[in-house]
């Protein structure tokens, strides 16, 4: 079957071309492809002839979907509305507040390797979908790895791309109600293993995600993923330095909030729910928001047959919820890209209902 060239034109109210917008679209056919306008606002496709629903969105932008039967080569224009300007993430104390001023906690989840799978094209509407249905509105990503460090992701900023679709892939999880907690550093020491590099590919990173729904993170357990989080500066944007091995208190200085990575062992964990994010707070210092961005591994696969109970899953959420800014569940399928198993998900709902105010 020969292919078609169709250009797609992403053009604003005023005619007037987008650039860096996000093309893509699916058909049971022949399958799942996206990319990114250029300078004049065009991006190119190679297409089998068929039905596609196309999704297009761009940074400030309502994002819009369209069916569309696509046979001869040609140019398809597609016009964006102006979306109403939304509030930025806002810190009171040791809390995140919504529009209105209220207390608001964010329940993330694990998606290690979705940068990876949006670099490769892969389809994400399942996991977003997933999100959803569940009600989280966090993902935790990481922004480097390296597969012979952990087995499951390799990500480099030297990757085809890598920067040029960062920001795009920020606004695809807004666009899906979904704050991105990006984890900078992870396995730095085969991906970064120079402080200059470091540096330098923290700038360009905060430079990129500045002003969209990111809360940027120094790195992943600092102390065996080869970063130092005190050679990270402020990059005028709400941060961390990220975390540290388990129960090991945060870096300090601290930055807008603080991440922790708690204890794995029962009873003691727990009890930690509340006894870590008071101390950290009250003895530590902390006036910012405290994430636990990596508690025990919940679900099948966990860290232990007691976490793949749900309602042992919900004591922790509920914990957190009360102490916290934000907690993340922790996960052996978020870890690895893919939706989770029925033992995983009924502990997953579980923990949301714990993690509700």
């Amino acid at each position: 079957m020969s292919l078609s060239r169709i250009v797609f034109h992403v053009q604003d109210p005023e005619a007037r071309p987008i650039a860096g917008a996000l093309v893509s679209g699916t058909s049971t056919e022949h399958g799942f492809w996206q990319g990114l306008t250029d300078g004049a606002g065009d991006f190119v496709a190679n297409l089998s002839p068929g039905h596609y629903g196309i999704l297009v969105s761009a940074p400030g932008f309502k994002e819009r979907t369209l069916p569309a039967d696509l046979a001869d080569p040609g140019t398809v224009t597609i016009g964006l509305d102006r979306e109403a300007s939304s509030a930025h993430i806002q810190i009171r104390g040791i809390d995140f507040v919504d529009a209105s001023g209220a207390r608001m906690v964010y329940s993330g989840t694990d998606q290690f390797c979705a940068y990876r799978q949006f670099l490769d094209m892969q389809d994400l509407g399942p996991l977003f979908q997933e999100s959803k249905e569940l009600g989280f509105n966090l993902w935790r990503v990481f922004l480097m790895g390296s597969k012979a460090q952990n087995g499951i992701l390799q990500l480099s900023p030297a990757d085809v791309g890598y920067y040029e679709h960062l920001r795009p892939f920020a606004d695809l999880l807004s666009s899906h109600g979904i704050m991105l907690l990006a984890t900078v550093f992870v396995d730095a020491q085969d991906i970064a293993p120079s402080a200059l590099a470091r540096q330098s590919h923290w700038a360009k990173v905060a430079g990129i995600l500045r002003g969209s729904a990111t809360l940027l993170s120094g790195g992943n357990e600092w102390q065996k993923n080869g970063f130092n989080p005190g050679e990270l500066f402020d990059p005028a944007m709400i941060w961390s330095r990220g975390s540290d091995l388990g129960d090991a208190a945060p870096y300090q200085p601290y930055g807008t909030f603080a991440e922790f990575h708690p204890r794995r062992d029962l009873p003691a964990a727990l009890m930690d729910t509340v006894a870590s994010p008071v101390f950290i707070h009250g003895t530590n210092g902390l006036t910012g928001p405290l994430i636990i961005d990596e508690p025990p591994r919940m679900g099948l696969d966990g860290s232990g047959p007691e976490y793949a109970t749900p309602e042992m899953c919900y004591k922790f959420a509920r914990h957190y919820a009360t102490e916290c800014g934000a907690a993340v569940f922790h996960s052996r399928p978020g870890q690895q890209g893919r939706v989770m198993d029925p033992t995983t998900r009924a502990c997953a709902e579980a923990w949301q209902r714990g993690m509700r105010l």
